[in-house]
């Protein structure tokens, strides 16, 4: 997150209709510069918005504005601003544009313009439940400690935070949805003991506990079977003070302008009185206290609209890391959550199973409060689908084999080991979600096949239910014919597998 330069703006009166002007700008010494290099264009709007339907309202200066005509008068329009930025949450910011400074309205036919209204009031709604489901988690404090220490216990999991108030709330939160996730993916599953979870606010805390324990220390987050423990690290503290501290900043400017504004008729005043002195007319007076006004309320409507977008800008930075420390927790819940049925050396599912499930949770998305990991993650399926289309597409037969040290030894070449962590993923998504194949009964029959050493093809028709030969051409045929959905903030695809 960057922080933003400062400097002094100056306004110069030309001529006697900008003297007010000028005389009533002086006042705002400080604001961003880099401001001030951003607000003359409006942000295209993203491809991602190609599936909504949206209104658009197009200015006389060239800005384009897309979303929802609330309301109009004969002077103003109320307008939602909509923007669903790929890679970035989707936001909405609320516009009052004069009449005389509109070029064109384009509107959108009476049942498209409501499923618009209606996206939006769910949107909305969605916002307020979530600030709800925050707000109700019971943390405990510990006592005595300092940083302060936060622990939640659910059915499923245990979890132990030093990281701040917000972000422990938003994991409990989330790692509550994947957990009912889990159970909705893979019914019939007991979860036994709770798994323990702890959230280090920093990665230098998160090193000293991998530490005291011997484990290598260049891990993101990191399962421990054999003690039913994730250790990771949130690592945002600093992006959140410095979040804080940038809204602070906003937040002054804005207060400067208002007051600025509430002060501007006792202003005009005393300017018309010594303009009036100077001979200035009755009409000149009342065409430069007009235009004086409408370029006031103009340069605050410009620097709202430009902190907004700062706002979501540096926001934007804290939610891909918050998204990314919440996508690892998934990950590594769902191993826990399996291992928890299956965790014997004799009765265990294979390592490709596992890190395929583990990547469909990790890449799925929330919308309206729901977790959705019914359509696949668009990056993943792109670099899935190039690599079947290629010259040499990785059999599935080589996928089956490689287990335990073999699946390891592959991350000695990154490339291929980003390619084994991607065909674990697309034939774990299609069994799991197209073909709902991974029951309890067949899990279960996938890890007595593997128990008693039978190939692992022969393993793998107990789970899908025909033989290897069979389904492969199915499966690419399948995952060839998917179109990648559209997701207005989906999680970060991390490249490196761990």
């Amino acid at each position: 997150m960057r922080h933003m330069a400062w400097t002094t703006r100056q306004r110069r009166a030309g001529r006697l209709g900008y003297c007010a002007l000028a005389l009533a700008l002086t006042s705002v010494a400080r604001m961003p510069a880099a401001l001030s290099a951003e607000v003359a264009n409006e942000p295209a709007s993203s491809a991602a918005n190609a599936d909504w339907p949206l209104e658009r309202v197009a200015l006389h200066d060239g800005r384009v504005y897309r979303g929802l005509l609330r309301s109009e008068t004969r002077q103003m329009l109320d307008f939602l601003q909509v923007e669903r930025p790929a890679g970035a949450p989707m936001y909405v910011v609320g516009l009052r544009l004069r009449r005389s400074e509109i070029a064109s309205v384009q509107r959108l036919e009476p049942s498209r313009h409501e499923t618009l209204q209606e996206r939006l009031e769910q949107f909305f709604r969605h916002a307020r439940i979530e600030a709800e489901d925050l707000a109700a988690v019971q943390l405990r404090r510990l006592a005595g400690k300092k940083p302060p220490v936060f622990e939640f216990r659910d059915a499923d999991f245990l979890l132990t935070s030093t990281a701040d108030d917000l972000t422990t709330r938003q994991a409990v939160v989330r790692l509550r949805q994947y957990f009912a996730g889990f159970a909705q993916l893979l019914p019939q599953i007991s979860t036994g003991t709770p798994v323990h979870i702890y959230l280090h606010a920093t990665a230098d805390e998160q090193r000293r506990h991998l530490a005291d324990l011997q484990l290598p220390l260049d891990r993101t987050a990191v399962y421990l079977a054999d003690r039913r423990e994730i250790i990771a690290a949130a690592d945002i503290r600093q992006l959140a003070a410095e979040l804080t501290a940038t809204r602070a900043e906003h937040e002054q400017i804005i207060r400067q302008y208002e007051t600025l504004v509430a002060g501007l008729p006792e202003r005009l005043r005393e300017e018309s009185r010594r303009l009036r002195e100077q001979g200035a007319s009755s009409s000149e007076l009342r065409q430069l206290n007009l235009l004086t006004r409408r370029q006031l309320e103009d340069e605050v409507d410009r620097v709202r609209r430009t902190i907004n977008d700062y706002e979501r800008r540096n926001a934007a930075v804290f939610d891909e890391a918050a998204a990314t420390l919440l996508a690892t927790l998934a990950h590594e819940a769902l191993h826990a959550w399996l291992d928890a049925r299956f965790s014997t050396p004799r009765h265990e599912l294979p390592r490709w199973l596992h890190e395929g499930l583990a990547q469909v949770f990790e890449a799925s998305w929330f919308e309206a409060g729901q977790l959705r990991i019914d359509a696949p993650d668009p990056r993943r399926l792109a670099l899935l689908q190039a690599d079947l289309n290629g010259d040499e597409p990785l059999a599935l037969a080589e996928l089956l084999a490689a287990d335990g040290p073999s699946w390891l030894r592959a991350h000695d070449d990154r490339d291929a080991a980003q390619r084994q962590y991607l065909y674990a993923w697309g034939v774990a998504w299609y069994l799991a979600v197209e073909r709902g194949d991974c029951t309890a009964d067949r899990l279960d029959a996938l890890a007595a096949a593997l128990a008693v050493d039978a190939p692992a093809a022969e393993a793998f028709a107990r789970l899908s239910s025909m033989p290897l030969g069979e389904f492969e051409p199915r499966w690419r045929e399948a995952m060839l014919a998917l179109k990648p959905p559209v997701i207005a903030n989906p999680v970060p695809l991390r490249t490196v597998p761990r």
